[in-house]
Parts: C-alpha cells; structure tokens; sequence
C-alpha cells in the first residue's frame, strides 16, 4: 500500500500497536505521528526501535497523537531528538494517553514551532504551578485544550488568558465550573487580552447560563464559534431548570455567532435555560 500510494497524508490501520509503531515509516508524507494504541492491553512494550525508524522517515509530520500510551521519557527524547520535532506544531493527548506534569513541560520547552496543546483528558493534576511553567515554557500557543476534570481553578485561567493570544480554548467538563469557582470564569476571560484573539471556545458541560454567554460574545469581537450544552440534570444542584423557551438573548448569541460566519446554537433541546437562585 506504501508503495501503490506514495502521497499518503493520513493512514490508520487496525493494530493493536501504534502506527509510529507497526507501518507508518511505509508512509513518509504522513503528517500525523500516530503513537495511539487502539488496543492497549495487547500491545505489549513499546517498541522504540520502529518509533525512531517512523521519526526519520516521517520528516513531513506536524503532530503527534497520544491515546491510550503510557508517556515514558525515553519516548520524550526520542521525539525530542527527531529532525521532525522542529517543525512538530501540535501535541494531542487523547482518552488513556498518560504523561506526568514534567514530561508535558519537556515537550513544550523542547518544541519549539508547538503552538497546539491538548492536554490529557481525566484527572491530569498538574496543579498551578504546571500552567503557569507551560505558559512560561511556550507563550506562543494559540490552540489550548485543558482536558476533562482536569485541575484548574480561576487564577490558573487568568494567568493562561492574560499571557497566552489563545484563538481557541477548550475549558470543557472542567472544574472551572464549579460553583465555588464559576461565577467570575467570564470575566476573566472578557478581562484579559485573548479577548480580543479568541476565535472558539468549548464550553460544553459547564453551568453558564445565556446572559453570561452573551456577556462573552460581546466581549469577544472575533469569537465565530461557541460549543456548549447543558450540564446533566441535577449534576449542579445550585442551577434551576426553566420552562422551554426562547428568548432575546438567544436570539443575540445566534445573531453574533451567524454575523462573524459562524452556526447558530440549539439550545433548548431537551431544557430551558438555566437561571441560579436568588441569594439570601
């Protein structure tokens, strides 16, 4: 297949290894440098020996993708050491990829074109002072995906939004929003200068309701793209479900969103928008 197609860009194959791993040196205009193992537990160790055949072979990648691999730092210096990690843009960390705070700060310090980060998904606690290295380590990140449940609180989004020019952020399925941290999550975002950069936001499963979407909307001129939906009924006891129903304010976001080239939302599928009790 290698052979019959020269120009491949993009190959997945069934294995239970990685592509960098079985084939994908066959492939040298891959652009992607696929460590994934679809099949963990069948892999066995890695195989360093293919990985480094893949990082000489491979000199047009401008990613690599991690899912479901153990990050260890003989692969951090094998990439590291590659001809390609100069011109590597992206690191994708996906569903059971595993690194520690100090690896991920390796690779930020290391490559120096990385201006897409993803961050691994569950639980990745790298506490506050790992965002504020990363953003130390490579300011010139646009792209910046913050995981799922991933530790992060208010001051860890400001230092990131008043240092990095992100035009897409990621906050989804995040503590950011937390009771005991949400209400001041827009306004730090408003507030700082990716405000005026900010191009798309994933906000998905987080309590913010129209009047705060909005207030981001307008407070960010060049915000096109908006991914939200409700959080799971009841999983924030503090937010109350309202009747179904459309209002001006949603009419405003979908007008901004449509008038800067982006899709209108569907908000109201299944609930009403979320208003937050008085307080007492």
């Amino acid at each position: 297949m290698g052979s019959a197609c020269p120009l491949l860009e993009t190959i997945w194959l069934p294995r239970p290894r990685s592509p960098a791993e079985d084939y994908l040196w066959r492939f040298p205009r891959a652009k992607s440098i696929d460590l994934s193992r679809r099949l963990r537990e069948l892999g066995g160790p890695i195989c360093y020996e293919n990985i480094e055949l893949t990082l000489r072979t491979c000199v047009h990648a401008v990613e690599v993708d991690f899912a479901e691999i153990a990050v260890t730092p003989q692969l951090v210096d094998l990439i590291l050491g590659a001809p390609v990690a100069g011109q590597l843009t992206a690191l994708n960390f996906s569903c059971g990829a595993e690194i520690s705070p100090e690896l991920m700060l390796r690779f930020a310090r290391g490559l120096e074109m990385l201006t897409d980060l993803q961050v691994p998904p569950y639980d990745f606690d790298g506490k506050t002072q790992f965002y504020r290295s990363l953003v130390q380590a490579r300011p010139a990140i646009v792209r910046l995906d913050l995981g799922f449940a991933n530790s992060l609180d208010n001051e860890d989004l400001r230092f990131i939004c008043h240092r990095l020019r992100l035009e897409h952020l990621d906050l989804s399925f995040n503590d950011i929003g937390l009771a005991a941290s949400h209400p001041n999550a827009i306004d730090v975002i408003v507030e700082s200068p990716c405000a005026q950069t900010l191009r798309s936001i994933n906000l998905c499963q987080l309590p913010f309701i129209t009047e705060e979407l909005l207030q981001l909307l307008r407070g960010c001129p060049k915000l096109a793209k908006l991914e939200w939906e409700a959080p799971e009924e009841d999983e924030y006891e503090y937010l109350i479900l309202s009747p179904i129903e459309d209002g001006p304010e949603v009419d405003a976001i979908n007008a901004l969103l449509k008038s800067r080239g982006g899709e209108a939302i569907a908000f109201f599928d299944e609930y009403g928008p979320r208003v937050r009790p008085p307080v007492l």
